[in-house]
């Protein structure tokens, strides 16, 4: 990792258009769509054959209806995102065209080059899901039920967040100075401590905590601590090692160095903080 400290200091976390744009022309194509088409349709593939469900678009010029399964719409305009990485995906809406559009797409694939050169659009991306997990209020309902975490205990090594492969990758990039092994019972997070890490369990179990109730558990392969590190707010719940665990700390400078040497990662951390979003029942 080579970032000066200066250019570790000079990042904005808050969404700005204009660099959304600056950042979605490095790799994307311009394209078209008319009145009326749609982009794609909650669960299914989309309809045009250069637009894919799993990318991500940025809407240069016109407009675009999002239809939520809760049975909103929510308006885009110019310069703002959808699609895959954001709150709006094929997983939970449809979108149309409500005028003729021309936006730039990014696949998951190109997301990941981009982020090699702009490392700092993963902190916006990252904190538009947050300030939409707040805003829904999912983030409070997430501590009170447990429902919706990713965190639950886990039967298989196919459920876990990140691969093998990538935790091997990480702790590589990251080397010793970022290991810290805790034994059992052992407090990791305290509910109201400042956020300045968060982990990715290597191994070993954990609970996380509401009060005197246990609303989940993270183990191999999971991610704990990232939504109060990139919102820089206090501890929603506490952690604590149910056995002994080997944990990797990354602070937010850390994050941004990962963003660009190990682009997959930022996008791994994408989902998982989709997969916090509220899911009608």
């Amino acid at each position: 990792m080579n970032m000066s400290n200066q250019e570790k200091s000079e990042y904005n976390t808050t969404y700005d258009p204009d660099a959304a744009l600056e950042f979605f022309k490095l790799v994307g194509k311009l394209e078209s769509v008319k009145d009326g088409e749609k982009f794609f349709v909650q669960g299914q593939s989309s309809f045009l054959p250069f637009l894919q469900a799993d990318k991500i678009y940025l809407l240069v010029d016109g407009s675009v209806a999002i239809q939520t399964d809760f049975g909103d719409i929510i308006n885009i305009e110019s310069g703002e995102i959808f699609g895959e990485f954001t709150p709006y995906s094929r997983n939970n809406a449809t979108a149309i065209a409500n005028t003729s559009c021309k936006l730039l797409s990014l696949s998951e694939k190109q997301l990941v080059a981009s982020l090699k050169k702009k490392p700092e659009f993963l902190f916006m991306l990252m904190d538009g899901l947050v300030k939409y997990l707040q805003k829904t209020g999912a983030e409070k309902s997430i501590e009170k039920k447990g429902a919706s975490l990713p965190t639950k205990h886990r039967d298989t090594k196919k459920d876990a967040v990140l691969s093998a492969k990538m935790l091997n990758d990480l702790r590589s990039t990251l080397g010793e100075t970022a290991l810290t092994v805790v034994p059992e019972k052992r407090v990791i997070f305290q509910k109201g401590a400042a956020a300045s890490l968060m982990y990715v369990v290597l191994d070993g179990t954990m609970t996380i905590s509401v009060g005197d109730n246990v609303v989940g558990r993270s183990g191999a392969g999971d991610i704990v601590g990232e939504i109060a590190l990139v919102a820089q707010h206090s501890r929603t719940a506490s952690v604590v090692a149910e056995t002994r665990c080997s944990l990797l700390a990354i602070n937010r400078q850390t994050l941004l160095e990962l963003a660009q040497t190990l682009p997959a990662f930022g996008v791994s951390l994408l989902r998982v903080l989709i997969s916090r979003l509220p899911i009608r029942a």
